[in-house]
């Protein structure tokens, strides 16, 4: 009998140990779902966390007057931080720029279309839109410069040619009888440096258009997202990004 209730005693100061630490693990839980989704809730919406050039955390900072210093591998441009709209969306704010010129491997900018317009407090309205007419360029090292070769060998075969469509003047349109998708090639055959673009179908509930392949000045690759919307504008939006890229480099390194 006593036996019997020492070992009911020791479980139960057991279970009053596993309590105190009930607590901290439910703690630990919490913080880590915060830290988390954060980002996540912030970055998907944006306008409800929306905090203005003017706000605390943004007190005295304007994004056309900081400077971005970058080097990606020869590219060495300075950019002013308002076409960084994207790290804003995520951050909720506008940052100090530092002096130092740091060595990236890619760059991300976002601008309102068709005038290819960054980030400005009466502009702000327009890049919170839903269905915003901003366009997303990131540019990066051509690492692949033979892709149309490998897209064509394992892609094309199950591609349907859209014949008589004037979707985007002067590309061959497309359907992947895979992913439904509209494809459109500068060419029927692979060539280097062609311009691949693919628009999700509007029937999918998508509306945007990624050009995939834009070489910029034989070393860089460019691709973009844009609404599907301006995709007969494909050439002019195409010839203007490249026109944009080429303001930003110093020539005092």
């Amino acid at each position: 009998m006593v036996s019997d209730q020492s070992s009911i005693n020791q479980l139960s100061r057991k279970r009053r140990r596993w309590l105190w630490f009930l607590p901290i693990i439910l703690f630990a839980l919490f913080l880590y779902g915060v830290i988390t989704l954060w980002p996540l809730v912030k970055y998907y919406f944006p306008t409800t966390f929306h905090k203005s050039v003017d706000s605390t955390l943004g007190r005295n900072i304007d994004p056309e007057k900081e400077i971005i210093r970058v080097d990606l591998k020869g590219y060495i441009a300075n950019i002013p931080e308002n076409y960084f709209w994207r790290k804003y969306q995520f951050s909720g704010r506008w940052w100090k720029a530092s002096q130092e010129r740091e060595k990236i491997d890619a760059l991300t900018i976002v601008v309102l279309l068709p005038e290819l317009l960054p980030w400005h407090k009466d502009l702000a309205g327009e890049f919170e839109k839903p269905d915003a007419d901003t366009l997303s360029v990131s540019m990066s090292v051509e690492k692949t410069p033979d892709w149309p070769f490998i897209y064509f060998r394992n892609v094309r075969k199950r591609l349907e040619l859209v014949p008589g469509s004037d979707a985007a003047p002067g590309l061959l349109h497309f359907r992947d009888t895979i992913t439904d998708d509209d494809v459109f090639l500068e060419f029927d055959e692979p060539r280097q440096k062609m311009i691949k673009v693919i628009c999700a179908r509007r029937d999918k509930g998508f509306n945007s258009c990624w050009n995939m392949a834009s070489n910029y000045q034989d070393h860089y690759n460019l691709s973009y997202r844009y609404p599907r919307r301006f995709i007969k504008e494909w050439r002019a939006i195409d010839s203007n990004i490249k026109q944009l890229f080429d303001t930003f480099p110093i020539t005092n390194k």
